[in-house]
């Protein structure tokens, strides 16, 4: 617990807007980490406007986008981690999970 969401009981939830903001730094940039070609739901709620709820999401891109909450898109787990562990490999798919330095 002390690598992560450790006041969490299970320390996996959705990506926030603002930690989309982050991990996407330019207008276009397909090697975004948060770029898999699809739309999935994100954390952060949005807003009303004319009778709609609308919810924030990433793009295909991996940028921060808007979609009213009527419509279907898929969600991806996102795991915080403390300051300085680090990436190793993997994909985050099944065949390929991400593989985290725990001794960083």
């Amino acid at each position: 617990k002390e690598n992560g969401n450790g006041a969490l009981r299970y320390p996996v939830g959705l990506i926030t807007r603002q930690e989309t903001n982050l991990a996407y730094n330019n207008s276009y940039n397909p090697r975004s980490p948060l770029a898999s070609g699809d739309y999935y739901w994100g954390l952060s709620p949005g807003y009303f406007y004319s009778y709609s709820a609308i919810g924030y999401l990433v793009n295909a891109n991996g940028n921060s986008n808007s979609s009213r909450v009527d419509n279907s898109f898929g969600v991806r787990p996102a795991v915080s981690l403390r300051a300085g562990l680090e990436y190793m490999s993997g994909d985050g798919s099944v065949d390929y999970p991400y593989v985290i330095d725990m001794d960083s």
